[in-house]
């Protein structure tokens, strides 16, 4: 069976060619983790995905695939094999996930206020606030990371459930935001540090993946268009904001929260002092 690879984000279009495995397999996608736990993430045709995405033609649901957990991925110059499954690669168009930093500088506290209606209004509710032993936990974990980010990352990261955990949603928000707004140059170097010396066992490899490349500045589009919206005229906020809440079950609703937590951190002189 052969399928074409369309497009290949700027960030792993060299991970293509290394051996690894299947991690996980959904209707819209399904992950691969390379021999150096790098994340790749083969979509369906769509115009939303990850800074981690290879995206193909030719299949609507990739559970129909002939694909397994645990098969063994081989990539080649003009092609990745799984299973039976042949990938081919002739000239995808490259997807650039490294962003700029934002200029725009409008009312900044009018278009959170429209963002912060928009999800008390259509958010999913995650179980982590729901259960009262794991919100105190969280509260605990942002106390600290007012404090010292370090510690905080330690007590937030890989906290929740899924394949992208809770607090890691949220993380990614703030530092997304921090990131786009060329603040929090410190904060996004302790992140990316962190993950690289814990992120293995402190939370899932897709997670840490992807909260990698935000550190890094690589941000998937719904995500920028979001900050956008909320940096200049904010016409697009909630149209963007539900573009964003509708990504997994609770994790754009959380992303979503990050970006209000990264706005209310950048505002405390505390806090702001030493990003």
């Amino acid at each position: 069976m052969n399928l074409k690879i369309t497009h290949i984000c700027e960030n792993v279009k060299n991970l293509c060619r290394r051996t690894g495995r299947t991690a996980g397999i959904y209707k819209n996608c399904f992950n691969v983790l390379t021999e150096d736990n790098e994340l790749v993430t083969f979509f369906k045709k769509t115009e939303r995905f990850s800074t981690r995405a290879v995206v193909t033609n030719g299949c609507e649901d990739m559970t129909s695939l002939p694909i397994s957990d645990g098969m063994t991925v081989t990539g080649y110059e003009k092609c990745i094999i799984v299973g039976n499954v042949v990938f081919e690669i002739d000239s995808p168009k490259i997807i650039t996930t490294k962003r700029t930093k934002i200029t725009g500088r409008e009312d900044i506290e009018k278009n959170i206020g429209i963002l912060k209606k928009t999800v008390e209004k259509y958010g999913r509710k995650s179980l982590l606030f729901e259960n009262k032993v794991l919100s105190e936990k969280v509260k605990n974990g942002f106390w600290l990371l007012r404090k010292n980010p370090l510690q905080g990352f330690g007590a937030l990261i890989g906290l929740g459930v899924g394949l992208t955990p809770s607090c890691d949603d949220i993380v990614s928000g703030i530092s997304a935001y921090f990131y786009l707004n060329g603040i929090g140059e410190r904060f996004n170097g302790i992140l990316a540090k962190y993950l690289y010396e814990n992120g293995d066992f402190a939370t899932t490899a897709v997670s840490k993946n992807l909260l990698l490349d935000v550190a890094n500045g690589y941000i998937n589009k719904s995500l920028y268009n979001l900050i956008y919206s909320v940096m200049n005229d904010g016409k697009e906020t909630e149209k963007c904001a539900l573009d964003m809440i509708d990504y997994g079950s609770t994790s754009g609703t959380e992303t979503c929260c990050g970006v209000i937590l990264g706005y209310l951190l950048s505002r405390e002189r505390e806090f702001r002092e030493w990003l």
